[in-house]
């Protein structure tokens, strides 16, 4: 079994979140959060999309034929809705 994912090229660090939300400083998100910067999708890009290039990995790197694969298993996560901003 071989497990491959693909994260998001855009990164979100606290400070650009600080300036999105003024009462919050960057040393507040992290200590709240334990986060220093997180990727995040561009406008457009869907889980899917994320789903697609773990795919073009896992079968790029010859460890599972397309033909050979049973199932996939796509997880995602929104940092807004785990750490309360």
């Amino acid at each position: 079994m071989k497990i491959v994912g693909h994260l998001p090229l855009n990164i979100l660090g606290n400070d650009e979140l600080a300036r999105l939300y003024p009462d919050w400083t960057a040393e507040k998100i992290f200590e709240k959060t334990g986060i220093r910067e997180r990727h995040v999708v561009l406008e457009g890009e869907c889980a899917s999309d994320l789903a697609f290039a773990a795919a073009e990995r896992l079968f790029a790197g010859r460890a599972l034929q397309s033909q050979h694969s049973l199932w996939s298993i796509l997880m995602f996560q929104s940092w807004l809705s785990t750490n309360g901003l």
